[in-house]
């Protein structure tokens, strides 16, 4: 990721004392340090050391943030220069970024272009107490190096929040970023995934700009660098924010294009992969087509080699209703004879047959409201049948494993107190969006899915732990936009 703002510092400060050299070497292993500096600093103390970075290499540096009730502060610069190439969260609200450059700032991965020589300083905060008898306080930094040649690229999502009383855009492809959006601004719609990019530079990618127009709040992206330099000349209060993420440079078989479109009333741009989206924009009759931003990527479907059965979603946004179903002859008749639905792609994974420990999850439609019902349960099953005036029975959708275990995921349940309509997730993020709404109920778990077990490569250990559940939708090549929750299929502008 590059750097998230052009910052510099006076190279004098550091002339006090001899920086010690540190040497970096890469393991071949991007999880884990290459280099690890733990011990305790002076309060309000400061250690210094120098470090090349090669080109072409991809750098991670961390701290302990608050784990130890201490927050260093960390400090990567350009020896030659003085700008500053990365700073932990603490040290970059020193330098005067707001809350969520500085989480950028933090996160970032470091790809120098050229050789770069730097210095690192590492010092704690007089004002922080520290260790009563030996008056220092713990300091943890890592850097992890990833080989040249082999550098992992992981397909990030890139998240789209929308602030509907300013009809502002913002994007991040930080989780981080995106969960303090998420907790600490409740006014700005969480849209979910827009697209995929990445948020390490590839061969043949280019870099989205972000640029931040104080004046009126709102954010543009643009793959031109020209364009981003005409905002900042042309902007009273425009911020240059870096790279936000990177997608590819040419359009091509694993790419979709991302439109723009302008609003000349309010000097607004909208950006979208949505086809529909885009159309629906143009119709309103005040926004002008910009054409193709740039182009997202679109990752190869993967080859699933195992027998467990996807459990697709279909929804209703006229009428907020969920549909699911194992069967890919439903699936396809759907798609076919009922554009009116949302397809949603794989929701999770269950089987259409039987197993052992395993449990059927019933389907019921309420023929009045056109709502389907699901539950493992067969006593709410009958209760449903008995207390609603038209309930059919469909028998077993699918089946999941009865109990919660290792290869499992939990489906959450939640209730519409207005319409009195479940629905059905097993993405935490959706969850907590509609919790976020205030009028639905958390209902828990309804049942739990399957989780196949990642196939393991010849001659590769296991990992100690396991990894964090992927972000990304199962069929990332749909557009998984909540939109249609609040039952609105455009923009609330």
């Amino acid at each position: 990721m590059a750097v998230a703002a052009q910052i510099f510092v006076d190279l004098d400060s550091f002339s006090a004392s001899a920086p010690y050299p540190l040497t970096l070497s890469g393991d071949g292993d991007g999880a884990t340090p290459d280099v690890v500096l733990e011990g305790e600093l002076p309060h309000g103390g400061r250690y210094l050391y120098s470090l090349e970075l090669e080109a072409q290499r991809d750098y991670r540096f961390t701290t302990s943030g608050v784990a130890d009730g201490f927050t260093e502060r960390a400090l990567l610069v350009d020896r030659g220069t003085g700008q500053v190439l990365w700073a932990n969260a603490a040290a970059a609200l020193e330098l005067g970024l707001d809350a969520d450059s500085a989480a950028r700032f933090e996160a970032g991965w470091l790809r120098p272009e050229a050789p770069a020589g730097c210095l690192l300083s590492i010092w704690s905060d007089p004002a922080e107490p520290a260790d009563p008898l030996t008056n220092a306080v713990p300091f943890l930094f890592e850097v992890y190096v990833d080989p040249v040649d082999d550098a992992p690229h992981t397909d990030d999502a890139v998240y789209r929040f929308f602030d509907p009383a300013r009809g502002i855009e913002r994007f991040t492809a930080s989780e981080a970023v995106r969960d303090e959006l998420l907790q600490a601004h409740p006014e700005l719609r969480y849209d979910g995934v827009a697209f995929i990019g990445d948020d390490q530079a590839r061969e043949g990618w280019v870099g989205v700009h972000e640029v931040l127009d104080h004046a009126t709040g709102r954010y543009h992206y643009t793959t031109s660098a020209e364009e981003r330099d005409a905002l900042l000349a042309g902007l009273a209060q425009a911020e240059d924010l870096g790279v936000a993420f990177h997608v590819p440079g040419e359009p091509g078989e694993n790419t979709q294009p991302v439109y723009r479109l302008f609003n000349p009333d309010s000097g607004t741009w909208f950006l979208t992969a949505d086809a529909q989206e885009q159309a629906w924009l143009l119709a309103l009759g005040s926004w002008v087509d910009q054409g193709v931003a740039f182009d997202a990527w679109v990752p190869p479907a993967p080859v699933v080699d195992y027998t467990d059965d996807a459990v697709y979603r279909f929804f209703d946004p006229a009428r907020g209703i969920e549909r699911f179903t194992a069967s890919e002859a439903v699936r396809d008749e759907l798609l076919q004879a009922h554009p009116e639905l949302r397809f949603d792609g794989v929701a999770f994974i269950g089987d259409d047959e039987i197993r052992e420990g395993w449990v059927g999850v019933h389907e019921v439609l309420d023929r009045v409201t056109g709502r389907y019902h699901y539950t493992a349960s067969t006593e709410e099953r009958d209760a449903l049948l008995a207390g609603l005036a038209q309930a059919e029975d469909l028998g077993v959708a699918f089946h999941v494993p009865g109990e919660p275990g290792e290869n499992t995921q939990p489906v959450y349940r939640m209730l519409d107190l207005d319409t009195r309509t479940w629905f059905l997730t097993a993405d935490p993020i959706e969850r907590l969006y509609l919790v976020l709404q205030g009028n639905w109920s958390d209902q828990g778990v309804a049942f739990n899915a399957w989780a196949p077990p990642a196939p393991q490569e010849p001659g590769v250990q296991p990992a100690d732990a396991p990894a964090e559940p992927s972000a990304l939708p199962q069929d990332a090549t749909q557009d998984v936009s909540l939109i249609g929750l609040s039952g609105i299929d455009a923009p609330l502008l």
